[in-house]
């Protein structure tokens, strides 16, 4: 397994957020934010699902995610929770996601990342 699926292992929404995803696109349809952004979170699920065992385009796929702005655009309303019909909840996959990008440092790498790292300054910890 990759390494830092093995990392985002280590957070309990992790272990609670992802079973095992057909890749329906019931948590995409119900999204608020897919509406004003390019953002999928059906493709983030299936991307973590890879386990870094599929690179994309000879880069670790999960450390693609880690370093861009898609992990920040969900508004975590969970909505996606109650309409899974495998019992996932990519809202908690992509909170496991932003917290490892936090915890590597990749979040910098990001625009929306660096928003959060300023307001986070801003209102405290």
């Amino acid at each position: 397994m990759g390494k830092y699926f093995d990392m985002l292992m280590e957070d309990v929404r992790m272990k609670e957020g992802l079973t095992a995803c057909m890749n329906c696109g019931i948590c995409t349809g119900v999204c608020p934010a897919a509406e004003f952004y390019d953002y999928d979170p059906r493709q983030i699920v299936a991307i973590v699902q890879t386990r870094d065992e599929e690179p994309i385009e000879d880069d670790d796929a999960i450390e693609k995610l880690l370093k861009s702005d898609t992990i920040w655009y969900c508004g975590e309303c969970m909505s996606c929770r109650p309409r899974c019909p495998r019992g996932n909840t990519p809202g908690y996959i992509i909170q496991s996601l932003r917290t490892l990008s936090q915890k590597l440092g990749f979040f910098a790498e990001s625009e929306k990342g660096r928003q959060q790292l300023a307001i986070k300054r801003t209102i405290g910890q």
